[in-house]
């Protein structure tokens, strides 16, 4: 059977959080490592730490915001995702050494700005961290995420739910259950900042059609293929939320990859490598 949900609020292809730094951080450089206990508790008193000791962010981009941009805690959700829009899936993967990979991974992004106190003391830096989750939880390292990258096969590095995908309650989980996860194959961002939400309808029509398309492709050995997509409303799109998401059961995917592998080994090196 055909599976799609509507979005309630948008989970972004990197889902950026937004945090402020606290008045005592030092100048950030990237490849600098944190340690952040958990996704609510980022950077308010976290200091740089070697990145061989724990730790579960890594800065890889930084910048400077103008004195027009104002403080950051007044901005708007747009004007500070507009400020990061460097700090993107395919900046997180050149990154951490995977600059071929296709399929959306479990890295994400936090957006890190100068607190109050900072931008009353001048500092205007802008900074993006990447983190690999486990579920709703933030792994962690004892090595750069490069490092992590390097010493982990392709396909843990994939993007699961646990069964059917929720868009109040995202989850990038380790794909390990072909009977229940759903793997999300596309994170596609459907408009750039500041541009105008061209209708929920519109989005919907578009968004279906492509992760329709998905079930299609990857259909494993079923008659009527499953898929799932999660897209933007009105409220997150004003909120700097442009991106489309898609997903098919894991077990449908394998089975399509073992099919393309039993017809030609050499085509179906696995696009979760990719």
């Amino acid at each position: 059977m055909r599976l799609r949900i509507t979005a309630l609020a948008l989970i972004g292809v990197v889902a950026s959080t937004l945090a402020t730094a606290p008045a005592s951080q030092a100048a950030t450089a990237i490849g600098d490592c944190y340690y952040y206990p958990g996704s609510t508790k980022i950077s308010s008193d976290a200091q740089a730490v070697a990145c061989d000791a724990p730790h579960t962010a890594q800065t890889y981009w930084v910048s400077s915001l103008p004195d027009s941009f104002g403080i950051p805690a007044k901005a708007s959700a747009a004007a500070r995702r507009s400020a990061t829009v460097a700090c993107t899936p395919a900046a997180i993967n050149a990154f951490t050494g995977m600059p071929d990979r296709t399929l959306p991974s479990r890295f994400d992004t936090f957006a890190i700005f100068p607190s109050d106190a900072q931008w009353a003391a001048g500092d205007r830096t802008v900074r993006c961290d990447v983190v690999l989750r486990n579920g709703a939880k933030l792994v962690t390292l004892t090595q750069p995420a490069a490092a992590v990258v390097a010493s982990t096969p392709a396909d843990q590095l994939n993007y699961c739910t646990p069964a059917e995908p929720n868009a109040n309650a995202p989850y990038a989980g380790i794909c390990n259950n072909p009977k229940k996860n759903f793997i999300k194959l596309l994170a596609k961002d459907l408009g750039k900042p500041g541009s105008k939400f061209p209708g929920y309808s519109v989005v919907e029509r578009k968004v279906t059609k492509m992760c329709q398309g998905l079930g299609r492709k990857y259909k494993g050995n079923v008659p009527y293929p499953g898929y799932w997509g999660i897209w933007p409303t009105g409220s997150g799109w004003a909120n700097g939320d442009r991106a489309a998401q898609c997903f098919v059961p894991l077990k449908q995917y394998l089975d399509t990859l073992a099919n393309q592998a039993a017809k030609s080994p050499a085509a179906a090196a696995s696009p979760a490598a990719s």
